[in-house]
């Protein structure tokens, strides 16, 4: 399945849906949530500018572990309650080595024990440790800042994290399909907040795509602010890679993963369940009404691909991640959250007792 996107995938492109909604009760509905959003995101901002106030903290440094054995550069934001590396971790970091890159690990956590660090060598060519400050692109910047010189000719440039399950598959594939041209590629795309790569997984490739992402690093404003850091880094950075002229693509974009809704009405069954009204007034006989029928209701709902769409990846994509909160705390209350055990199969880099592991590590 992931072979037919290589070399065929769609730019992403500024798309913002206003959708209208059907009766009185569902406008209520939506602006009572969209009310509840605007208190969080406004406590967020208020409390994360304070914060700013406040001298910067503490940066680490760069520990080298390993001379570096490529071009090609994997950035990995961690962060651990329990300041504990798990085994899925390293597998996850083993997967990105053995696609050829030189892995550099950045941890949040409050400490890098001994034994983790020298478990961390085997896989890493760098070692850094920092107090949160920027979420992920606050790791991610630091990392390059320290890094300098060695990303002056650096072929690719992949910023990932610990927000992902997996992977559960093999990640050959998904990472040739952005590799195949130049540009920044990531592998879903959301429309919340405008269209966006998700950035969990960040991969610029060709040596101008990576300048121009250690440039747009090297000026990011760092916020404590969560949602101040969506809007400068994850949403914000793909339209500035798209204004600089680079192809910048989803694996899985947004129409994509919707065709393939509509293309196999079997994968509709837990949307129904989500939304009750999704199917009614289908007629059996009229099958294109039907699909545009369906399209527009689609536009009306918030699907974040890897929350309410989870399904949908994993089966029909064969999908090598699972997000991490989807499982651990389900905030839309996905029927199918808890199956994720049943997509690990006999080629899968992780087991179900790693994946079981690194939970606990999260509690």
């Amino acid at each position: 399945m992931i072979e037919d996107r290589l070399g065929s995938m769609r730019r992403i492109a500024e798309i913002r849906y206003r959708p209208r909604r059907r009766t009185a009760w569902h406008r209520l509905r939506w602006r009572l949530r969209r009310l509840g959003i605007y208190w969080t995101n406004l406590v967020d901002v208020v409390g994360g500018v304070g914060r700013d106030l406040r001298p910067p903290p503490e940066q680490g440094t760069l520990v080298r572990l390993s001379p570096p054995a490529s071009r090609r550069w994997c950035l990995y934001a961690a962060y651990s309650p329990t300041s504990c590396v798990s085994d899925m971790v390293l597998a996850q970091l083993r997967a990105y080595r053995e696609a050829g890159f030189a892995v550099v690990f950045v941890s949040m956590s409050n400490a890098v024990s001994d034994a983790d660090r020298d478990r961390l060598a085997s896989v890493c060519c760098g070692l850094i440790h920092r107090r949160s400050f920027g979420r992920d692109f606050g790791a991610w910047a630091h990392a390059t800042r320290l890094l300098g010189a060695d990303l002056a000719d650096a072929q690719s440039l992949l910023l990932t994290n610990d927000s992902q399950l997996g992977p559960i598959v093999p990640l050959a594939p998904w990472i040739d399909a952005c590799t195949a041209r130049d540009g920044l590629f990531g592998l879903t795309e959301s429309l919340g907040g405008g269209s966006h790569l998700q950035s969990y997984f960040l991969l610029a490739n060709g040596v101008r795509a990576v300048a121009d992402v250690v440039a747009y690093l090297t000026h990011v404003r760092l916020t404590h602010s969560k949602w101040l850091m969506v809007q400068r880094g994850e949403v914000a950075f793909s339209r500035a890679m798209r204004e600089k002229g680079h192809y910048t693509a989803a694996v899985l974009d947004h129409e994509t993963i919707e065709n393939a809704l509509l293309d196999h009405p079997e994968l509709l069954a837990e949307l129904s369940v989500l939304e009750p009204a999704l199917l009614e007034g289908l007629r059996p006989a009229q099958p294109l009404r039907n699909r545009y029928l369906l399209r527009s209701r689609l536009f009306m709902l918030p699907l974040n691909p890897c929350h309410q769409l989870n399904s949908v990846l994993l089966r029909h994509f064969k999908f090598p991640f699972i997000k991490v909160d989807l499982v651990t705390k389900n905030p839309g209350m996905v029927p199918s959250a808890p199956d994720w055990r049943y997509f690990i199969g006999p080629d899968s880099p992780v087991t179900e007792a790693m994946i079981d592991d690194h939970l606990a590590t999260l509690a």
